[in-house]
C-alpha cells in the first residue's frame, strides 16, 4: 500500500478544503498520490459501484470546460504546493482496469458531491478497496480527531476481529498524521426494555472497558453513547468536534459476498463526518 488513490468526482464544494486533506494525508502516510478522474461522474449514479466492478467501456464521454477546470485547478494546486503526483484518466478500459487494481491494493480516497445521491453499492466498496475514506467540505482541526466506532459486544453480526481491524486502521493513522484516537460505542435500549436499561447499560459500558484493556487503549478515551447509532453519532461528532469516523464493514450470508452493516449504510447515505470505512 505505497500509494494514496483519489478518485477526483468534480464538485461544487470547496474543492480547496479536499486538495489540503488529500496532501496532508499523502505527506503523513508517506505515499505517492494518485489523481484518478472520473470526467463521466459515474460516482453521482446510483448503480455506480456495481457498474464500476467488472466496467466495460463504450464511450469516454468529452469532459466538459467545467471538469477540465476543476481537474486543471487541482493539478495547479498540487504543483505549487510541490506535492507528486500521478494522473490515471479513467477514459479506457486499460484505464479502469488499473484503476481497480490500485484501489484494490491501495487507501482509495472519494470525495463528497454536492447534489448527487452518493449510493454507495455495498458490494462495490468490498470489491474495489479494502479502505475508503470519503472526505468532505469541513475541514480537519489542527490535531486530527479520530473516532473508531466499535461493537465490543459483537451485536448486528460483526466478526470478533472487525473491531481489532478497525482500530488498528485508526491507530495507524493516528501515529502517521499525529493525531488523537478515542473509542466509540454506541448502544440502543428498545423501549420494552427500558426497565433494564441501567443492567444492558453496564454491560455495554463493562464490554466496551474490557476491550480497551484487552488491546491496552486508555479507557479514559472510550465513550459509551445511548440511542439509535446512526441518529447519536452524527450529533455525538459534532459536539465532539472530530475529523474522522473509523467504520467497519462486515461479510454476511452467501448470496452478497459482503455487505456493510446497517449502521454504516444509514451513515453512508447522510456522511455526517468524513468516513473511513475498513474491512476485515
Amino acid at each position: 500500500m505505497d500509494k494514496l488513490v483519489w478518485l477526483v468526482s468534480p464538485s461544487n464544494f470547496n474543492v480547496d478544503v479536499f486538495i489540503k486533506k488529500v496532501s496532508f494525508l499523502s505527506a503523513c502516510l508517506n505515499k505517492d498520490l494518485v489523481l484518478a478522474v472520473d470526467y463521466n461522474d459515474r460516482f453521482t449514479h446510483r448503480d455506480y459501484w456495481s457498474r464500476l466492478v467488472g466496467f466495460i467501456h463504450h464511450e469516454h464521454v468529452q469532459p466538459s470546460a467545467d471538469k477540465k477546470q476543476f481537474v486543471s485547478y487541482i493539478k495547479r494546486s498540487l504543483e505549487d504546493s510541490e506535492i507528486p503526483f500521478s494522473l490515471l484518466d479513467l477514459g479506457t478500459d486499460e484505464s479502469w482496469n488499473q484503476f481497480e487494481d490500485l484501489a484494490k491494493d491501495n487507501l482509495l480516497v472519494l470525495n463528497t458531491v454536492k447534489g448527487a445521491e452518493q449510493n454507495i453499492s455495498i458490494q462495490g466498496i468490498r470489491k474495489v478497496a479494502r479502505e475508503v475514506l470519503i472526505i468532505g467540505s469541513t475541514p480537519w482541526h489542527k490535531t486530527l480527531g479520530i473516532v473508531a466506532a466499535i461493537d465490543p459486544l459483537h451485536e448486528h453480526e460483526r466478526p470478533m476481529k472487525l473491531d481489532k481491524v478497525i482500530v488498528a486502521s485508526a491507530n495507524k493513522l493516528k501515529v502517521s498524521c499525529t493525531g488523537d484516537l478515542s473509542l466509540l460505542h454506541c448502544c440502543f435500549v428498545p423501549p420494552a426494555l427500558t426497565k433494564h436499561r441501567k443492567s444492558i447499560l453496564d454491560i455495554h459500558r463493562e464490554g466496551l472497558s474490557g476491550f480497551a484493556r484487552d488491546i491496552a487503549f486508555p479507557i479514559k478515551n472510550t465513550t459509551l453513547i445511548e440511542g439509535v447509532p446512526e441518529e447519536v453519532i452524527p450529533h455525538w461528532f459534532k459536539k465532539a468536534a472530530k475529523d474522522i469516523l473509523v467504520i467497519g464493514s462486515v461479510s454476511r450470508g452467501t448470496l452478497a459476498e459482503s455487505w456493510i452493516g446497517s449502521t454504516t449504510y444509514e451513515l453512508l447515505k447522510c456522511q455526517p463526518c468524513d468516513m473511513y470505512i475498513v474491512t476485515a
